[in-house]
């Protein structure tokens, strides 16, 4: 692999960390208006249903969770396959990372929406 495409796939992560949490809140913007969404959400937990399509945070939290899961196996798998699993495995986690970000922020963000802590 050329050394530029290692640093032009470095730049595209960071700016997809950057970037994902963003547009993240956009999507879930739409839903907090949406007129079909629960009235309050609950903070997402592992026990969570992701197909309770009332509440837009556990979906997103169970698909960074799961697209965390096949990024740590990608990364694994550099062992044999190497840099550009190294490279997918990191860009997949990093990913992951900026969507549990998201809605860790759209938590905040849309504080008068979620339902008050246990």
């Amino acid at each position: 692999m050329p050394s530029w495409m290692v640093w032009m796939i470095g730049a595209m992560m960071l700016l997809a960390i950057l970037v994902i949490p963003l547009m993240l809140q956009a999507i879930i913007a739409i839903q907090y208006v949406n007129p079909f969404s629960d009235k309050t959400w609950t903070r997402p937990t592992h026990e969570s249903n992701p197909f309770h399509f009332g509440n837009p945070l556990l979906f997103f939290h169970f698909g960074a969770y799961l697209g965390g899961a096949g990024s740590m196996g990608t990364l694994l798998s550099a062992i044999w396959n190497g840099l550009p699993a190294l490279l997918g495995g990191l860009a997949g986690i990093l990913g992951a990372f900026s969507v549990l970000l998201g809605v860790h922020l759209a938590m905040r963000l849309f504080r008068s929406k979620m339902a008050a802590a246990a």
